[in-house]
């Protein structure tokens, strides 16, 4: 199976009614992030980062079975 692991933070986890989810993919990070603005389409309006296998990671990174993704919106400290 080529089942990919994603974890929502913050709002985005409100968003989509979960906190991790799995799904089959393969691809980059881009085209997950399509394929997740269609299944979940108020991400479009959300400004956040994605950590691939906790590292920060940018839309052209290849998303290979098993791969943790994160999807971590803006932190305020304090």
């Amino acid at each position: 199976m080529e089942t990919i692991n994603i974890i929502y933070f913050g709002v985005l986890s409100e968003i989509c009614a979960k906190s991790t989810e799995e799904l089959d993919f393969t691809g980059t990070l881009d085209e997950l992030q399509n394929l997740l603005i269609q299944k979940y389409p108020d991400l479009a309006s959300q400004h956040f980062q994605y950590s691939l296998n906790q590292e920060i990671s940018s839309l052209s990174d290849s998303v290979k079975p098993g791969d943790e993704v994160a999807l971590l919106p803006p932190f305020t400290g304090g």
